[in-house]
C-alpha cells in the first residue's frame, strides 16, 4: 500500500526539514527519474518499432440497424450503430462514411429523405446522402452531453434531448433556442408547433408513464396525462397525427392492437385478434397505416390504422423481413428491407405487388452483434434472431474467419444475454427471460441447452449458466441469487450443491470454469473457492484464503493450468496459484503498484471535482488510490503465469518457484475521458505469447508486445472508437480489433520477430 500523509507543522525555532525528506516527496521524485528514463527509452525503442495506420482487411461491418434506399442514385445507407456507410447497391463498393463515436453511449442516425441526421459526442450533423458531405454541424455543450436528436417532418429543424436542457435548431434559418429538459421525445403534433414528449417516473414500487407536451415557441411544457409504467413495456409508436399504436399480445398466439389519441389517452380504434405479429410497429409518414412484420418475421404487411384492414402484405421465399423503421424517399416511394439465408439484404417497394432486389452483399456483414467465444481462444461468437424466438448461434474461428460451428435455437422465452458454447462446439447455451420486470436475478432466468441438429433444447431449467464442461455433459447453473448446482445434463440429475456465504439481500454472482481436460471444475463462492474431481463422489475442496481480504470472490476470476494440477486466481492486488488435488495456496502474485480508479466517483459537478482532486492527489501519493483488479493467464505450456492491471502494467512469473521473471510497462496514459473513464486495456492471444495494450480513447497508440522477452514489437494509430476489443493472433502475424461496430485485421508482429 502507499505511504501514509504526514503533516510537518514548522516551529519557527527548528530549522525546516528538506522537501525531499517527506516520503511521499521521495517517492513522487523517483517515479519522476524512472519517468524520465522511461520515456527516454520509449522514444528510443518507438523510433525502432512501425507505426501501421490502416488495417489489412475489414473482416465483418456491424450488423445493420436500419437501411435506406435511393433508388435513383442505386445507392444502400447502412447504420450499424459506430457509423453510417453509403454503397453502390449494384458492386458493393463503398461511397462513403462517417463514424459515430460515443463514450456515453449515444449516438445514432435518423434517414430523411435526401439527407442524413446523426449524432455523437462529436456533436449534431446533417449529411447529404449522396456524396457524404456535410451541410450542417453543431456542438453546443451549453445543456450538457447530446442523449438524441430528431428531424422535423419537414427536415428544416432539428431537436437536439441533451442531459440538461433541449436544443431547438432551425437548420435553414441557422437559429437555436435552448428549451426544458425532457428526455424521452416522441415526435411533433400536427402542425409543428408542439412536440410531445413520454417518460417512466418512480420507484420500483411503483413506476409512472408521463405525458408531456412542449411549445416549441415559447418552451411552456403541458401536462398531458399519466398512467402506469413499466421498464418491459413496449416504447410507445408516435404518428404524425398526434396517435399511439400499442400491441397487447394474448396467450393464444395472437394479440390485439389500439389505437389512441396521445394527448388524452382516448381509445379511438380497437382491433381484435391480428395473429402472431411482431411488438416492432412503425408509423408511416402520412400516420394513417403502419407498418410490421408477423412473429415469425416472413411477411410485411400494412395496416389501416383507420380500419384495421391489412393494406399490403409482402413474403418472398427464404426472406425474413428486418423489424426497422422502412424508409420513405423524396417521391413518396416506401422501401422496407429483408435478409436471406446467405444474410444479404434486400429492398422492397411497400405496393401490393413489391419485390425483392438485393441491395447488399452479406459477406461483408455480420450477422449479429459478435465477440470473443468463451469456448476457446482465437474463436469469435455471435448470435442473430431468424424469428421471434428463433436464434442462430455461430462460433467462428478468428484467424481466417472460417465458421466452426453453428445452432439454431428456439427459445422457449424472449432471450436474456448471450450465449455460452463448450469447447468440443457439440452443445451450446442460453439464457431467457422469465420474469422481464426482475430480470437480472438468476432465480427469474431459464437456461436452454441445445446440439447442433435440434431446434428445440434438450435441457431446460430454472437459472443462469455460469459454465459447461468441455464434452458438454455437466453445466454449472445459479439457480437462486445465493446458490449455484453442478448439474449432469445427460441424466438430468444434480450432482453438487454450492451456497454462498454472504449476507446481503442483492444477488451473489458466482465465477465457475471447467479445466481443460473437462476432469475438475472451480466455482468462486463469494468468500470461498472450491474444486470439484468430476469423479465417483465428487469430491469437493476449499481453496485456503490466507486473510479476511483475499475472500472478496465477487466475479473473481479462475484460471485452470492446461494440464489441470493448478488453479490460478485473480483478485485485488494479487494472484493466488493454488495446487488444484490439494487445494494448498503454492505462490502470491503481488501488484505493488497502484493506479488511479478506471470510472469516475460520482455524477455531475461534484463528483468531477471529487475525482480531479484524488487524480492530482494520486500523483503524490498511492493512499487516494484504489486497488487494482489483477487478471491472469497462463503461457508456455502452464510453466508461467501472466497477471496484468488497469491496463498499465504486465508481469512475467515462473509458475513452479513463483519468482518474477519480467514487467512490461504498456506506458498508456491514465487519462480520463467525457464520461470520467480511463479506458485503457491489456488483452493476450490464446497462449499468452502475445499482448495488446489499447487506449480505447486514443490518446495514445496501441503497442503489440512479445510477452517472451517484453519488446514492442509494432504500434497502431487506431481510428477513434467509443470501445472495442484488440486480440492477438496465436502466431502473432495479426490483431483482431473491434472498433465502431466493425471488425477488422490488423498486420501483427513483423515476420523477422515471429
Amino acid at each position: 500500500m502507499g505511504n501514509r500523509a504526514v503533516v510537518h507543522f514548522h516551529n519557527p525555532g527548528v530549522p525546516a526539514a528538506p522537501l525531499l525528506s517527506h516520503p511521499d516527496c521521495r517517492r513522487w521524485a523517483g517515479r519522476l527519474v524512472l519517468l524520465y528514463g522511461f520515456l527516454l527509452f520509449g522514444a528510443f525503442a518507438h523510433g525502432q518499432v512501425q507505426t501501421v495506420t490502416e488495417p489489412e482487411k475489414c473482416l465483418f461491418l456491424g450488423t445493420p440497424y436500419q437501411l435506406a434506399f435511393l433508388q435513383e442514385e442505386n445507392l444502400v445507407l447502412m447504420d450499424n450503430g459506430g457509423g453510417v456507410y453509403a454503397f453502390d447497391a449494384t458492386s458493393g463498393a463503398q461511397r462513403w462514411h462517417r463514424y459515430l463515436v460515443s463514450n456515453r453511449g449515444y449516438q445514432g442516425v435518423q434517414f430523411g429523405k435526401r439527407q442524413v441526421l446523426g449524432w455523437s459526442d462529436q456533436g449534431v450533423f446533417l449529411l447529404d446522402a449522396v456524396t457524404g458531405r456535410e451541410t450542417w454541424w453543431r456542438r453546443d455543450r451549453q445543456c450538457g452531453g447530446g442523449c438524441s436528436a430528431h428531424l422535423s417532418p419537414d427536415e428544416s429543424r432539428v431537436v437536439a434531448v441533451c442531459e440538461q436542457g433541449i436544443l431547438l435548431y432551425g437548420v435553414t434559418d441557422r437559429t437555436q433556442r435552448v428549451l426544458p429538459a425532457l428526455r424521452e421525445f416522441l415526435g411533433w403534433l400536427p402542425g409543428g408547433h408542439s412536440m410531445m414528449f413520454s417518460g417512466i417516473t418512480g420507484d420500483r414500487e411503483k413506476l409512472v408513464r408521463k405525458w408531456q407536451c412542449m411549445d416549441a415557441d415559447t418552451g411552456k411544457v403541458t401536462f398531458c396525462r399519466e398512467e402506469p409504467g413499466s421498464w418491459s413495456d413496449p416504447a410507445p409508436v408516435f404518428s404524425s397525427l398526434g396517435r399511439l399504436a400499442e400491441w397487447s399480445e394474448n396467450d393464444r398466439g395472437g394479440g390485439s392492437l389500439k389505437i389512441r389519441d396521445a394527448c388524452t389517452g382516448t381509445v379511438l380504434h380497437e382491433y381484435g385478434d391480428l395473429g402472431a405479429l411482431s411488438q416492432s410497429m412503425y408509423w408511416l409518414k402520412d400516420g394513417k397505416r403502419l407498418f410490421c412484420t408477423t412473429e415469425d418475421l416472413k411477411e410485411a404487411r400494412v395496416i389501416d390504422a383507420e380500419t384495421g384492414a391489412v393494406q399490403c402484405a409482402l413474403s418472398g421465399e427464404g426472406q425474413r423481413f428486418v423489424a426497422s423503421p422502412p424508409f420513405e424517399d423524396q417521391t413518396g416511394t416506401v422501401w422496407v428491407f429483408s435478409k436471406d439465408g446467405a444474410n444479404n439484404r434486400h429492398a422492397w417497394k411497400l405496393v401490393p405487388d413489391g419485390a425483392p432486389a438485393r441491395v447488399l452483399d452479406g459477406a461483408r456483414i455480420a450477422p449479429s452483434y459478435f465477440w470473443p467465444s468463451s469456448s476457446g481462444p482465437g474463436r469469435l461468437s455471435t448470435m442473430s434472431m431468424e424469428e421471434s424466438k428463433l436464434w442462430v448461434c455461430t462460433v467462428y474461428d478468428m484467424e481466417n474467419m472460417g465458421r466452426l460451428a453453428q445452432w439454431r435455437c428456439r427459445l422457449p422465452k424472449p432471450r436474456y444475454g448471450g450465449s455460452l458454447a463448450n469447447r468440443a462446439l457439440t452443445h451450446v447455451v442460453c439464457t431467457c427471460r422469465a420474469v422481464p420486470d426482475n430480470e437480472s436475478h438468476p432465480r427469474n432466468q431459464i437456461f436452454a441447452l441445445y446440439v447442433q441438429d435440434r431446434e428445440t433444447p434438450v435441457r431446460t431449467g430454472v437459472g443462469s449458466i455460469r459454465a459447461i464442461s468441455p464434452d458438454g455433459k455437466h453445466i454449472v447453473v445459479q439457480a437462486d441469487d445465493k446458490e449455484s448446482c453442478l448439474y449432469d445434463a445427460e441424466n438430468d440429475r444434480v450432482l453438487a450443491v454450492y451456497t454462498a456465504e454472504v449476507e446481503s439481500n442483492y444477488p451473489c454472482y458466482m465465477s465457475a470454469i471447467f479445466s481443460d481436460d473437462g476432469k475438475r471444475l472451480a466455482l468462486s463462492n463469494t468468500k470461498t473457492i472450491e474444486v470439484t474431481d468430476l469423479s465417483e463422489g465428487f469430491p469437493r475442496r476449499t481453496m485456503a484464503l490466507p486473510t479476511e481480504k483475499d475472500r472478496w470472490a465477487w466475479g473473481v476470476t479462475l484460471r485452470f493450468s492446461p494440464d489441470g494440477r493448478w488453479l490460478l486466481c485473480g483478485g485485488e492486488n494479487c494472484a493466488r496459484l493454488f495446487d488444484a488435488a490439494s487445494g494448498t495456496l503454492l505462490h502470491n502474485f503481488e501488484e505493488t503498484e497502484r493506479f488511479a480508479f478506471p470510472y469516475s466517483e460520482g455524477y455531475g459537478f461534484f463528483g468531477s471535482l471529487y475525482t480531479m482532486a484524488k487524480d492530482w492527489a494520486g500523483m503524490v501519493t498511492d493512499r487516494f488510490k484504489y486497488d487494482n483488479r489483477v487478471e491472469t493467464a497462463f503461457t508456455d505450456g502452464g510453466n508461467r503465469v501472466i497477471t496484468h492491471a488497469a491496463g498499465q502494467i504486465l508481469r512475467v512469473w515462473d509458475a513452479e518457484s513463483g519468482r518474477m521473471l519480467r514487467t512490461i510497462r504498456t506506458g498508456l496514459p491514465e487519462k480520463r475521458n467525457g464520461t470520467g473513464r480511463i479506458n485503457n486495456q491489456i488483452t493476450l492471444s490464446g497462449d499468452g505469447r502475445f499482448a495488446f495494450a489499447a487506449n480505447w480513447d486514443n490518446f495514445a497508440p496501441a503497442v503489440l508486445w512479445s510477452v517472451a522477452d517484453g519488446a514492442p514489437l509494432r504500434r497502431y494509430q487506431l481510428p477513434e472508437s467509443g470501445w472495442g476489443f484488440g486480440l492477438p493472433t496465436n502466431d502473432g502475424k495479426s490483431v483482431i480489433v473491434s472498433s465502431n461496430m466493425n471488425l477488422y485485421r490488423w498486420p501483427g508482429a513483423p515476420a523477422d520477430s515471429q
